[in-house]
């Protein structure tokens, strides 16, 4: 049944609908229940929850990023950083590493590899797959040339993978061999895969990192530049990607000051996208297609969304330096938190549910003075406390990422559209998840399992 609101003396329906079978009228947010509630109530706003206190370790491990074998063998060159992907049940992270056989140049091998690595947030451990492993070996006698790209991504509730290897080899002047090898995958919110190319029309530029979306938009940076010493790649351009199936376009909008190609130094809010770039937070305003820089209190390599704010820490220093940036005040507010570990700078934040995760990845590598130890690899969290509402109240999350018919006139003269994203009801004192479908007026459409 859906609710029925009174507005300005004249009868209008609010089209969420909670009930077991599927509702007759075709627009709106239907909520699949086993039982139909005798009534409720609605509440639509941005934020459900805010950050709480400090856990500490969780009690389970990180993952091992890259190679499982230590020494001298491989030098390993991670490429682009990206954002875990949320999951159903799991965390997924994507890993893009580029590899060079420490051996003598006539002998040598260039691998690319890229891994998806799925946490199982109830067995709390890690699967790893390789989804892309090409190599190529060099000869003395030619002129030889690898090149290699990734990206993942989200977009329109999937996942998205890329990769790409190509190669040639000259000999006096012309081109002996080459070859290019692509990959693209399409997966659910499960894991599953929906979609795969291999065609080389879906090749990504090697030199384009897709950062994520602003509404349906996304978007893109184009590095330029290696930073020293830390293998993290620099940007100044900004690109919209258009994605027709597999293949991409990419429009540039903007310049920018010089930022870092990583997702853990970007956040994604409303219209707005933030960029931590040493002691400054750079703010890209989509709409106007301006940046701002913001004087930050430290450097930051780690950023997630938490509500109004973005959680921005140092976690690679011993002595932490953890805020919490309002994006509407636009103040940094300390975080106070122990904490021992000395995590490797690359880790990657992200919400789970009721908590905000932190994961710190190890990188085996050549110069192993860059490499964290086994033993900082626990997983430590942040307490994240819900928001308490009335009995039976379904909570509309108020972000940009599904949109539906949420109002309509009782003879549909006049509709409302809005933006959302989660949708719960809540009950006994707890946000409960249900199979959620959107109404696009013709047919429901499943989003949430």
């Amino acid at each position: 049944m859906a609710n029925i609101i009174r507005t300005g003396g004249n009868s209008a329906s609010v089209n969420v609908f909670c009930q077991p079978e599927e509702p007759h009228v075709k627009d709106g947010i239907w909520l699949q229940m086993p039982e139909r509630p005798a009534s409720f109530k609605c509440n639509m706003r941005k934020h459900f929850s805010f950050l709480g206190q400090f856990l500490g370790p969780t009690g389970y491990k990180s993952c091992l990023m890259g190679s499982e074998t230590y020494g001298d063998t491989y030098l390993h060159y991670p490429t682009f950083l990206w954002r875990p992907f949320v999951g159903d049940n799991s965390i997924f992270f994507v890993t893009n590493e580029q590899e060079f056989d420490d051996v003598s140049q006539d002998s040598q091998r260039y691998y690319h590899i890229v891994y998806l690595y799925k946490f199982n947030m109830q067995t709390k451990k890690f699967e790893k797959q390789t989804l892309f492993n090409e190599h190529y070996s060099a000869s003395s006698n030619y002129i030889w040339h690898c090149y290699a790209g990734a990206n993942a991504f989200e977009y329109n509730d999937s996942f998205y993978i890329f990769a790409h290897f190509e190669y040639y080899k000259k000999k006096d002047g012309e081109i002996k061999d080459s070859d290019t090898i692509c990959l693209a995958k399409k997966l659910d919110k499960s894991g599953n895969e929906l979609d795969s190319s291999t065609s080389t029309t879906t090749k990504i530029p090697k030199d384009k990192f897709i950062i994520g979306c602003v509404k349906n938009t996304l978007y893109a940076l184009e590095a330029v530049t290696w930073t020293s010493s830390s293998y993290v790649v620099s940007a100044t351009e900004l690109y919209k990607v258009s994605l027709d199936g597999f293949k991409t376009t990419f429009t540039k909008v903007a310049t920018l000051p010089s930022v870092y190609a990583s997702q853990n130094f970007i956040s994604i809010v409303d219209d707005n996208i933030y960029f931590a770039s040493n002691k400054t937070l750079i703010k890209y305003n989509t709409l106007t297609n301006t940046s701002t820089s913001i004087t930050a209190p430290a450097s930051f390599s780690v950023i997630c969304n938490v509500e109004d704010n973005i959680f921005m820490t140092d976690i690679s220093n011993q002595t932490k330096s953890t805020f919490l940036f309002n994006v509407n005040t636009e103040i940094f507010t300390p975080v106070v938190h122990e904490d021992s570990h000395s995590y490797f700078r690359y880790s990657m934040a992200c919400i789970d549910k009721e908590q905000l995760l932190i994961f710190p990845p190890l990188y085996n590598r050549k110069n192993t003075s860059i490499a964290a130890d086994e033993n900082d690899l626990n997983v430590t969290a942040f307490e994240l406390k819900n928001s308490p509402l009335p009995e039976n109240t379904v909570a509309i999350e108020d972000k940009i990422n599904y949109d539906a018919i949420l109002y309509s006139s009782l003879d549909k003269s006049l509709n409302l559209r809005s933006w959302f994203d989660h949708v719960w009801f809540y009950k006994d004192g707890k946000y409960q998840t249900y199979p959620t479908y959107i109404g696009d007026g013709t047919q429901w459409v499943k989003i949430r399992n």
